[in-house]
């Protein structure tokens, strides 16, 4: 399934990521440490050319967490991972410098946290990683560059029964924050 939503300014682009943390934050206050639940899942892996607005929308969200306001929030890619403390820590990795299908250990880590609901695991350029390697669950967001020099938004379900339900939660909250959410399409 695929939500496609409409983020043609900078101003659109933080509705959407203060919509997405609304959505975790109230998961991760429902959830129990080291638990996953049903609902958004911990890992968001974020897909878009370069300049397409992946550490932007990054940069919106955490500043959308209680005690973001206070993060530096900027690209990884040379330092491969940036942690931010806020109410639900955030781990952002860049795998750009990485070679396709390179791992690091730290991410591994990082992944089974984030499977367990401890944490928000952003990961920019996913592609790098090898699919047998990818999470059991995740959301999938592809940052798009639009011909009118908008972006776009197209979210894909995750790899679970979950897929349809969070992405009805983020089309009902793109809404409620004025965006165009359109598709959930097959």
């Amino acid at each position: 399934m695929k939500l496609n939503v409409s983020i043609p300014t900078p101003e659109h682009t933080a509705r959407l990521a203060r919509a997405l943390a609304a959505l975790w934050l109230e998961q991760r206050r429902r959830s129990v440490p080291g638990q996953a639940e049903a609902g958004l899942p911990w890992v968001l892996l974020l897909q878009g050319g370069l300049g397409a607005g992946k550490t932007t929308l990054t940069r919106f969200l955490v500043e959308s967490l209680p005690g973001g306001e206070r993060a530096e929030v900027s690209s990884p890619s040379f330092t491969l991972c940036n942690s931010y403390a806020c109410e639900l820590p955030v781990l952002h990795f860049d795998l750009y410098r990485l070679a396709p299908g390179q791992w690091d250990d730290d991410l591994a880590e990082a992944l089974e946290m984030a499977e367990n609901g401890d944490l928000l695991l952003i990961i920019e350029w996913p592609e790098r990683i090898s699919n047998s390697l990818l999470p059991a669950v995740f959301l999938h967001l592809n940052l798009l560059t639009e011909t009118d020099g908008g972006r776009g938004a197209v979210f894909s379900a995750c790899n679970d029964k979950r897929g349809p339900e969070a992405l009805r939660r983020i089309a009902a909250e793109a809404r409620a924050a004025g965006l165009r959410a359109e598709g959930l399409s097959a």
